[in-house]
């Protein structure tokens, strides 16, 4: 479980990063490309606005029909309405709708920024034709003269809002492709990166529960694969010295079986931490190793002996009763363990003075 929730929190990590860039991206370019299409829009309306303006200069000094028949065959051939509109605000000719019928667009951004010798552009929602519309002013003179009226190009941003879908689509596309690739990526980028961690946290485990001979085989040449040189020479030393202290304990024990005096070592808190045959047989059922002595031990004088070793911390002897038998008890401190090593010889038969009894 500690694994997978390593490859889990990386791997969720790279996923996250990687859709917060997604969406980034997304949102940006399309900003982007937004921005830039609308500006480009706005430069070719432009143009057409000026290529036609001598055109519009001319025919304003004729009757209105021949304008407004100009401006509706313009208008269809570039898809954008066009209207007129006097200093005062007056609209002069539509290609769209009557000009009557139609309220002042003296203080219209684009209009008021025109008259002013400039090109004016807005985007807005149109109450006339019920629909945003992108306009561009165009400031209409003679050379040299001031401005005798305003030409303005009207684009349904509807139509330019379809083909920004369109982009949107592709883009979001691309964007779900590549975020995909780059998931799928960071999941073989993921695993490549933790399998080495999850082979030494195996083997570690393994290690643990005694298995000093596991090894970690990482083909690559990376600091993992040092870090597993390393794992593997710490389990050969360790694998070298547990070998070496099992031999060592099996002499131990082979000496202390053939000692045919009781042996026992009693550690700081009184338990006794080992035991030989001998000292058992002197003790018939109990357990001793692990026990407290004087739960093992029910001879008072032994037990005195014990103690008085512990206080003056040295070595002691004396003859004591275990039951019927009669024992010479040699004890000994031992400092780096503060503990006692007790040896038991059993001397029963012999005539001893200065004997203590239970």
């Amino acid at each position: 479980m500690k694994n997978k929730g390593l490859f889990l929190k990386i791997l969720v990590g790279f996923g996250l990063l990687i859709l917060a860039l997604g969406a980034l991206t997304a949102v940006f370019s399309f900003s982007i490309i937004r921005t830039h299409y609308d500006a480009r829009l706005a430069t070719e309306l432009e143009h057409l606005g000026r290529a036609i303006s001598v055109d519009v200069l001319r025919l304003m000094d004729d009757p209105p029909e021949p304008l407004e028949a100009f401006l509706r065959d313009e208008g269809a051939k570039i898809k954008a309405r066009l209207t007129v509109v006097a200093p005062d605000g007056r609209v002069l000719a539509d290609s769209e709708k009557d000009p009557s019928a139609m309220e002042s667009h003296r203080y219209r951004p684009e209009v008021t920024e025109a008259l002013g010798g400039k090109i004016g552009r807005s985007e807005r929602f149109s109450d006339t034709v019920k629909s945003r519309m992108m306009y561009i002013g165009v400031p209409l003179s003679d050379e040299g003269g001031p401005v005798r009226a305003v030409l303005r190009l009207s684009l349904y941003t509807r139509d330019v809002e379809a083909l920004l879908a369109d982009i949107r689509k592709g883009l979001g596309l691309a964007i779900l492709i590549s975020t995909g690739l780059a998931l799928l990526v960071a999941l073989l980028f993921t695993f490549h990166l933790t399998r080495p961690m999850q082979a030494l946290v195996r083997a570690s485990a393994k290690v643990a529960g005694g298995d000093f001979k596991t090894k970690v085989r990482i083909a690559r040449r990376d600091e993992f694969r040092a870090l597993a040189d390393g794992f593997n020479a710490m389990t050969e030393r360790l694998d070298t010295q547990f070998e070496a202290l099992l031999r060592r304990n099996e002499e131990v024990e082979n000496v202390m079986a053939a000692i045919g005096e009781g042996l026992a070592v009693i550690d700081a808190s009184g338990r006794i931490t080992l035991a030989n045959k001998s000292f058992c047989a002197l003790f018939p059922g109990t357990a001793p190793e692990n026990a407290f002595y004087w739960e093992i031990v029910r001879s008072g004088a032994l037990q005195e002996l014990i103690g008085r070793v512990r206080d003056e911390k040295k070595a002691l002897d004396a003859v004591v009763r275990i039951g019927e038998r009669r024992v010479l008890a040699a004890a000994s401190y031992l400092p780096l363990q503060q503990g006692i090593a007790l040896v038991l010889h059993e001397v029963t038969g012999l005539q001893k003075s200065g004997d203590s009894a239970l």
